[in-house]
């Protein structure tokens, strides 16, 4: 896989993880950079997404679509542990009041909304220069 390309996984959690992965591709390419999105969720296709069909090596998908696609980032949300696949960030869903940010997790609320998109976004775009995406 591309050292160049971020990827960043996304805790499981039903339709709100859809909708997380789904908003923050459509916002990161609206913005110029490369984005994919994968998921093992049987209904990926229905909201654009690649699907990761069980007994499939997420790493393998992945690298396979970084060589097609050429992304800066990855977002990943599966459901079985992808210990194989390296990730610089993880997103998490919990009991949370707003977006929550440490060193290598971001904390979001259960019910999503557009506001904790858009915070998302931010933090990534205003990481410092050696570890945020680089726009193609």
């Amino acid at each position: 896989m591309d050292p160049e390309v971020s990827v960043i996984k996304v805790e499981p959690h039903g339709e709100t993880s859809l909708l997380l992965l789904c908003g923050l591709r459509d916002r990161l390419t609206r913005e110029g950079y490369g984005c994919i999105a994968v998921t093992d969720h049987p209904m990926a296709y229905l909201y654009g997404l690649e699907y990761l069909p069980w007994g499939c090596s997420p790493e393998l998908l992945v690298s396979h679509l970084c060589q097609t696609h050429q992304p800066d980032v990855v977002l990943s949300s599966c459901s079985c542990a992808t210990p194989e696949l390296p990730c610089e960030l993880q997103i998490k869903f919990g009991l949370v009041d707003g977006v929550s940010v440490s060193e290598d997790v971001i904390r979001l609320p259960e019910n999503l909304s557009g506001s904790d998109v858009e915070a998302v976004f931010q933090f990534l775009v205003d990481k410092p220069e050696d570890t945020k995406p680089a726009a193609n």
